[in-house]
């Protein structure tokens, strides 16, 4: 795996991290409008977003354009993962098998 493939993967958890950020803030109390769309977690998750859109474009140099759809499966995994670490969500065995055949066919296409 080379530095672009890692730096993708990077890429793909900082979207995680955004994407949990967003729904921090979907989870705060009504709020007026302009509140709901300019608080700190709708800015960080919009921040970690376009970052993670940097990042991946600086990766898609280095890397073939047919890995980057596979490593950003990982994304269906690491958000169940970080919600069960931050909001203490239930994950199922149903979706732990669904994480193990992401899991496989990332390393199948991939590697």
């Amino acid at each position: 795996m080379s530095k672009y493939h890692l730096l993708f993967l990077f890429a793909v958890a900082v979207a995680g991290f955004g994407q949990v950020a967003l729904k921090k803030a979907a989870m705060q109390p009504e709020r007026s409008l302009l509140r709901q769309y300019a608080n700190g977690y709708v800015l960080l998750g919009y921040f970690l977003m376009l970052c993670s859109m940097g990042m991946a474009s600086i990766a898609y140099r280095g890397m073939p354009l047919k890995a980057g759809p596979a490593i950003d499966s990982l994304g269906f995994i690491f958000v169940p993962l970080m919600g069960r670490v931050f909001f203490c969500e239930e994950i199922t065995r149903t979706k732990g098998l669904g994480f193990l055949l992401i899991m496989i066919g990332v390393m199948i296409f991939v590697l």
